[in-house]
Formats: C-alpha cells, structure tokens, sequence
C-alpha cells in the first residue's frame, strides 16, 4: 500500500457555497467509487490548524464576554447617575420639559461620556500596540508561532480598526442609554419632586 496523499486545491467563486459544494463533490466520488474526498482546508491542514481556529474562537468569545462585562458596568452607572437626579428631572418636568427634551439631553451626556471614553480607548490602544511592538517579544514555542503567524509578536492599530472601536463605543453607549431614559421617564414629576424613587 501506498501511504503517498495527493492533494488537489480548488477554489469556489462564492465563499458561503464551499460546504454545499464539499458535499456535492462527495457525492459525486461516493456515486463513481472514488477512494478520495473533499474537506475544506481546515481538515486538510490537520489537527494543529484545528486545535488554532478553536483556540481564536474562544478568545474572541472571551472579548465578547469583557465587552457584554463593560456594557453592564455603564448601563448600571447610567442608572445610578439617573435615579440620582430624579429630582431634577422631576423638577424639569413639572415646568414644562417635554419627554423627548428630556431623553435627548439623556442621550447627549451618554454619548458625550461613551465617545470620550472610546477616543481614550484607542489612544491607549494605540500606544500599547506600539510599546508591545517595540519590547520585540520572539516565541520558540511551534504553536505561539502558528497562533501568532510570526516568531515575533507585532501588533499593529490601522484606521478600520479605530473606526469599528469608534463605532461599537457609540452603539453601546446608545444601548445603555435606553433603560435608564425609561426609568427617568416613568417618574412622577410632583414624587420626583419630593425626592421619591
């Protein structure tokens, strides 16, 4: 027996129709009697290439989890900030303050403070993403080299990067602002008034 593999690399126009196309051609060889198969290239590259895809997907998981983490926190300090101003919103209220007045001044400090801490965010970003660079930080470790794609670690910010940073601080902080501008909305302006909660 010969334990010779031969590959043959292919291409599909349409990325999303790899799967479907891997089972046609499967069927195709299974239909004929083939002793081939088709995988895609993740399979082909074997289990270390694998064990690397799982390995990123759990850390941006992990992002995903620190970013639903920061979500709360603002959600619960905007809340703090509103049910300590009861009062004055109560107070605006009973002179004449409309609801949208109210929820659009709400909205103006949320994106105010979301958009100052996500330009902070990105210098910082910016400037460890320079210092790790410059530290020049090598791996002999076979797998941190194919994790990274490189023997050393380099990091690098670019304009797309800052913009979805940019971007994502401002729908967080438009989502955080909706639960607290409802609580401050449903309050009655004479309680508000008298300080009740």
């Amino acid at each position: 027996l010969s334990t010779t593999w031969h590959f043959l690399v292919c291409t599909v126009k349409n990325a999303r129709a790899t799967q479907a196309t891997i089972r046609a051609l499967n069927r195709q060889f299974k239909k004929n009697n083939w002793p081939v198969e088709a995988v895609n290239w993740r399979h082909a590259a074997g289990s270390t290439a694998l064990y690397l895809y799982w390995m990123r997907r759990i850390f941006n998981i992990g992002i995903l989890i620190i970013l639903a983490a920061g979500f709360i926190v603002v959600n619960n300090t905007l809340v703090i900030t509103v049910l300590d101003r009861l009062r004055e919103i109560g107070t605006m209220r009973a002179l004449g303050a409309s609801k949208r007045y109210i929820s659009a001044e709400c909205m103006l400090e949320t994106l105010l403070l979301t958009g100052i801490a996500g330009v902070l965010g990105c210098v910082l970003g910016v400037v460890v993403s320079h210092l790790v660079t410059a530290l020049h930080i090598t791996f002999t470790n076979a797998f941190l080299i194919q994790l990274f794609g490189s023997e050393a670690l380099v990091t690098g910010v670019t304009g797309a990067n800052i913009r979805s940073c940019l971007e994502l601080s401002v729908v967080l902080g438009l989502l955080a602002w909706i639960y607290p501008v409802f609580t401050a909305l449903q309050a009655n302006p004479v309680q508000a008034m008298q300080g009740a909660k």
